[in-house]
Protein backbone atom coordinates (compact mmCIF):
# COMPACT_ATOMS: atom_id res chain seq x y z
CA UNK A 1 0.00 0.00 0.00
CA UNK A 2 1.29 3.44 -0.87
CA UNK A 3 2.04 5.85 1.95
CA UNK A 4 -0.55 8.40 0.78
CA UNK A 5 -3.33 5.81 0.76
CA UNK A 6 -2.20 4.56 4.17
CA UNK A 7 -2.26 8.06 5.69
CA UNK A 8 -5.67 8.84 4.19
CA UNK A 9 -7.19 5.62 5.57
CA UNK A 10 -5.51 6.25 8.94
CA UNK A 11 -6.92 9.78 9.16
CA UNK A 12 -10.42 8.54 8.31
CA UNK A 13 -10.22 5.93 11.06
CA UNK A 14 -8.83 8.42 13.59
CA UNK A 15 -11.87 10.69 13.10
CA UNK A 16 -14.05 8.01 14.71
CA UNK A 17 -11.64 6.99 17.47
CA UNK A 18 -11.18 8.52 20.92
CA UNK A 19 -7.99 10.52 21.45
CA UNK A 20 -6.50 7.95 23.84
CA UNK A 21 -6.90 4.96 21.55
CA UNK A 22 -3.62 3.15 22.35
CA UNK A 23 -4.78 1.73 25.73
CA UNK A 24 -8.09 0.66 24.15
CA UNK A 25 -6.26 -0.90 21.20
CA UNK A 26 -3.86 -2.83 23.44
CA UNK A 27 -6.70 -4.03 25.66
CA UNK A 28 -8.63 -5.31 22.64
CA UNK A 29 -5.59 -6.78 20.86
CA UNK A 30 -3.48 -8.14 23.70
CA UNK A 31 -0.77 -9.45 21.35
CA UNK A 32 0.33 -5.80 20.87
CA UNK A 33 0.91 -5.18 24.58
CA UNK A 34 4.69 -5.34 24.13
CA UNK A 35 4.53 -3.17 21.01
CA UNK A 36 2.81 -0.05 22.38
CA UNK A 37 5.49 2.22 20.90
CA UNK A 38 4.98 0.73 17.45
CA UNK A 39 1.20 1.13 17.72
CA UNK A 40 1.69 4.75 18.78
CA UNK A 41 4.05 5.35 15.84
CA UNK A 42 1.49 3.95 13.41
CA UNK A 43 -1.31 6.07 14.88
CA UNK A 44 0.87 9.17 14.62
CA UNK A 45 1.71 8.31 11.00
CA UNK A 46 5.44 7.88 11.62
CA UNK A 47 5.49 4.22 10.60
CA UNK A 48 3.32 2.04 8.41
CA UNK A 49 1.71 -1.28 9.42
CA UNK A 50 -1.29 -2.50 7.45
CA UNK A 51 -2.32 -5.03 10.11
CA UNK A 52 -2.58 -2.31 12.77
CA UNK A 53 -4.42 -0.07 10.29
CA UNK A 54 -7.02 -2.76 9.63
CA UNK A 55 -7.51 -3.27 13.36
CA UNK A 56 -7.86 0.51 13.86
CA UNK A 57 -10.46 0.63 11.10
CA UNK A 58 -12.42 -2.18 12.77
CA UNK A 59 -12.33 -0.28 16.09
CA UNK A 60 -13.41 2.90 14.29
CA UNK A 61 -16.44 1.14 12.85
CA UNK A 62 -17.29 -0.08 16.35
CA UNK A 63 -17.11 3.44 17.80
CA UNK A 64 -18.99 4.88 14.84
CA UNK A 65 -22.08 2.78 15.45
Amino acid sequence: MERIEFIMRLEEAKKELPTSIVPVFVKKFKEYDNFRNHVTSVIQGRSQDEDILKKLESLASYFKS
